[in-house]
């Protein structure tokens, strides 16, 4: 999942242990941002809901407290000697939040309802590594023709289309958690929308939600686990503005804040920072249908008038990393420098060529707009981009700034020009991110399409050869940064302030930002 769109340095918070009902009670509050579009695990993409998820639901693997993958509601698995077939066995006594069974049918439903095409879910094409999945979720075939098959309530099987080495990490992935069938179909179109319509097989339940406000959770007293957790109240508010989060923390009514870039100085030799590498990646992604994106030297230009050095340096504060390369590193592969530099000369040699190619007067006006967050720091970002256009190319760059629903909400209907993104790892391989632009691929809003790019992330998705996979996936790379149906710019860190009372915060690379399941409460520490 993630799609980052709320801002690129988001801020994150968590409030001290404490409550009203009981001196015992641990709560703890965190800045979830913007709230997402929405949170049926079939149909969800947004980082904010990847964070809640984390929450409240869990599937057969998870993130462990060492960033390693663990079982989650599996008990025990098996493969096939030629690695097509997955045995699954959950866990005993594992149930829904209502008290209901989490059975092995419980998969198979939500699996194939991602996959129906009705569900148009976006994340559709995270299940083709099953046979016959994307057959069904393409109108050519039934259900019943998918590898999915309950064997009995505590036993499903998967069949692969291919040996795929990285499945196991994939069904980390929130598009892999099961739903409650009965309750899905009960609950309707109003499934997923309120507190009351939801339900969890994770370590919370979300007992009160005010819409762009916050959310409260609680322990959920059926999970398998629930002993373990320490937190009893989990509150996430949504706060767009990170000075404010930090003025709360130094007010000592937070206890974990992402800091801002501009306050990094203040902070950098304080012992509470933590930093974390993320696996994340921004860019700009164009609309290649527009009549002036549609040529590739004015994509290519756009790309190269931007200083990625200087956006990095002074709005970033050096932060962040200018990317060499789409994937970020840490996920098993570096494919070198592949991303173009910096070249405002060739910018403007390649968007006049292009200009010309369309038909245009390289010596008029040109207007594009860019939609992006509404958040401070996006502000600052896009406005950047849009000082560099209009010096280096003479390019005016009408700006929208919108909240996280409604640039979704662009963004799958493609009604824009250029769009200021995010993309962060769900899993520990660089499938992940390339496979983002294949053609028609669910998250691909560009509408690039190439048969060659298509036909490479299909071979680095089926060989069992590393060297192949890493061939296939840099020269993916190297098309990508030249098509430009993308510009990429930096790689994220995040910097955030722990109070030392709260041990076994679990910050990974990929998936949701904070794991919250292993904290610790130290009530003596200073």
């Amino acid at each position: 999942m993630k799609k980052f769109l709320t801002s690129a340095f988001l801020a994150v918070a968590i409030l001290s242990c404490g409550g009203a009902k009981s001196s015992n009670e641990v709560k703890l509050t965190y800045n979830l941002g913007q709230e997402g579009k929405t949170l049926d695990q079939n149909l969800a993409t947004s980082s904010s809901s990847t964070q809640i998820f984390g929450l409240t639901q869990e599937g057969l693997f998870k993130v462990g407290k060492d960033l390693t993958i663990q079982n989650g509601l599996v008990k025990d698995y098996s493969t096939s000697e030629d690695g097509k077939t997955w045995t699954f066995h959950l866990k005993d006594n594992i149930k829904w939040s209502n008290g209901d069974e989490i059975t092995a049918n419980d998969f198979k439903f939500s699996w194939l309802r991602v996959l129906n095409p009705e569900t148009a879910a976006e994340y559709a094409y995270m299940l083709y590594y099953i046979d016959g999945a994307e057959a069904y979720n393409s109108g050519k075939t039934t259900a019943d023709k998918v590898g999915i098959k309950v064997i009995d309530d505590k036993t499903i099987e998967v069949t692969l289309k291919a040996d795929i080495k990285f499945f196991k990490a994939v069904l980390t992935h929130a598009i892999y958690l099961p739903s409650n069938e009965k309750f899905v179909k009960e609950k309707g179109d109003e499934y997923a929308l309120e507190a009351d319509t939801l339900i969890s097989s994770g370590p919370y339940i979300l007992k009160d939600w005010v819409h762009n406000s916050q959310m409260e959770f609680v322990k959920n007293p059926y999970y398998y686990n629930k002993d373990a957790i320490q937190v009893d109240k989990i509150v996430a508010k949504q706060i767009g503005d990170p000075n404010a989060a930090l003025n709360a923390f130094n007010n000592e009514e937070l206890d974990i804040v992402s800091i801002p870039a501009e306050s990094y100085e203040k902070y950098k030799n304080d012992p509470r920072l933590v930093a974390t590498t993320e696996a994340t990646a921004w860019y700009s992604e164009f609309n290649v249908t527009h009549p002036l994106l549609k040529n590739k030297k004015i994509r290519q230009a756009l790309h190269l008038a931007v200083d990625r050095e200087e956006l990095v340096s002074v709005v970033y504060k050096n932060l962040n990393r200018v990317a060499d390369s789409f994937t970020p590193q840490g996920l098993g592969m570096d494919f070198g420098k592949v991303v173009p530099s910096f070249d405002p000369v060739k910018a403007k040699k390649l968007f006049t060529e292009g200009l010309v190619e369309l038909g245009l007067n390289p010596n008029d006006k040109v207007e594009i707009s860019m939609i992006a967050g509404d958040t401070p720091i996006s502000k600052k970002h896009v406005e950047f981009i849009q000082e560099q256009l209009r010096k280096n190319l003479g390019v005016e760059l009408n700006i929208e700034l919108m909240q996280f629903k409604e640039r979704l909400n662009r963004m799958n209907q493609k009604n824009f020009a250029i769009v200021s993104a995010g993309w962060g790892a769900d899993f520990l391989d660089p499938i992940n991110f390339l496979d983002l632009w294949v053609s028609g691929g669910g998250n691909n809003h560009t509408s690039f399409a190439n048969k060659e790019y298509d036909a490479l992330i299909k071979k680095a998705t089926v060989s069992p050869s590393d060297k192949e996979r890493y061939e296939a996936l840099l020269a993916a790379e190297k098309m990508l940064a030249d098509e430009m149906p993308v510009s990429t710019l930096f790689h994220r860190s995040t910097y955030r302030l722990i109070n030392p009372k709260f041990k076994n915060v679990v910050l990974p690379a990929f998936g949701a930002d904070i794991v919250f399941n292993y904290v610790t409460v130290d009530k003596d520490a200073k």
